[in-house]
Parts: C-alpha cells; sequence; structure tokens
C-alpha cells in the first residue's frame, strides 16, 4: 500500500507497532461502538474461553469498553486493526507488567469472530512480541491457555513459545475454575528466531 494511501487509514498515524496486514494502537473514545459490536457477534464464539462478565453487567455493555481502556492506562491493551481499512479485528495486550529483575507480562489475546482464520492473530502476536522485547525491553512473555483450546496452542507455539507445565485451576473461565497450560518465551529466544529467519530470506 502506497505512503499516501496509509494515511488515509484511520488510527494508522497512532500507530504502536504496524505489519503487513494488521497494526497496533491504543484505544480511544471513538472505538466504544465498533468495539461493542465486534464482542456482540463474537460472542458465541469466544464463550467457552472468557470469564463470566462481572456481576450485575451484561456480556456486552458500555462498561465492558471504559473497563478496557482503563486498563489500558495501566497495562499494554491494544486493538489489533486491519491494516487495508483500519478495521477493529480483535484485542491482544501485554498486562501485570513486573520491572526490576523480572521483566515480564502476561499476554492476552482476541480475535473477533468475523476475523478468524485469516492469519491477523498471529501476526499480531509477532508484533506484541516485537513491542514486548525491542520496545518495552522485557524478558519474558508468558502466556495461560485452556488445554483443551487447541488453535490458542498452535499460536503461541508457532511463534516460538515453550510449554513450562500445568497450572492447576488458574483461571475461572465460562464459570468455573479451569487448568491452564502455561507457556513462555524469551528475549534471548525471540531474538535468536528472528535472525534464523532472516538467514533463511538471505
Amino acid at each position: 500500500m502506497p505512503a499516501e494511501g496509509k494515511k488515509r487509514v484511520r488510527g494508522l498515524r497512532a500507530a504502536v507497532e504496524i505489519g503487513e496486514r494488521v497494526f497496533l494502537r491504543r484505544p480511544t473514545a471513538r472505538d466504544e461502538a465498533e468495539f461493542l459490536e465486534l464482542l456482540r457477534v463474537s460472542r458465541s464464539f469466544h464463550r467457552r474461553w472468557e470469564p463470566l462478565p462481572p456481576r450485575g453487567l451484561p456480556a456486552v455493555c458500555p462498561q465492558r469498553f471504559a473497563m478496557f481502556r482503563k486498563r489500558s492506562e495501566l497495562n499494554e491493551r491494544l486493538l489489533i486493526c486491519r491494516l487495508e481499512d483500519g478495521a477493529l479485528a480483535g484485542t491482544i495486550s501485554l498486562s501485570q507488567i513486573v520491572r526490576g529483575p523480572f521483566q515480564s507480562a502476561f499476554l492476552g489475546y482476541w480475535i473477533g469472530a468475523p476475523f478468524q482464520r485469516r492469519g491477523y492473530m498471529s501476526e499480531a502476536v509477532s508484533l506484541i512480541l516485537r513491542h514486548a522485547f525491542r520496545t518495552l525491553k522485557l524478558h519474558r512473555v508468558e502466556a495461560n491457555i485452556i488445554p483443551s483450546n487447541a488453535a490458542s496452542i498452535g499460536l503461541i507455539r508457532r511463534a516460538g513459545f515453550r510449554s513450562e507445565g500445568v497450572a492447576r485451576r488458574y483461571l475461572k473461565i465460562a464459570g468455573r475454575w479451569q487448568d491452564h497450560e502455561h507457556w513462555v518465551v524469551l528475549a534471548e529466544e525471540w531474538r535468536g528466531r528472528r535472525k534464523a529467519a532472516r538467514r533463511k530470506k538471505a
């Protein structure tokens, strides 16, 4: 896409990371309607993998977007946007960022049902890892996934994560405490994969 074309894509100028098909940016108040609509059409697709909404709140409501924006002030919670038109495709985050001797964060993500199986999330994970290790200078990114979520496990395995075992009854998802596989990628592993990929292209 030519540079002048990119400038017309909503939100691109505020991008944190830009890939070939998607870019990552922080949410703004203008994103509320699109965010809530994506939640609505994706509700049945995500129900198995998400916590129940807070007591008294429906699954899709303005408060959900307000909470997402509030948490974005404390963590790296970003929107995944399609590069061709700026459409909101999902979200991806680095939460509970700990500095000091730990330099670690937890990875979280979801893709909207209309955008699944197009490779957008694979690229978004690649972009968030670049942001984590190159910009934020983290040493470790962790992801915790329900063992039956084969698609998510395949996604992070392809991104270079390694399994470090199972955390029992780790998170309350879909109304019950569930085991989660614990996956981790380190900065040096990420840099090694990037160097290997560059050598393969040369």
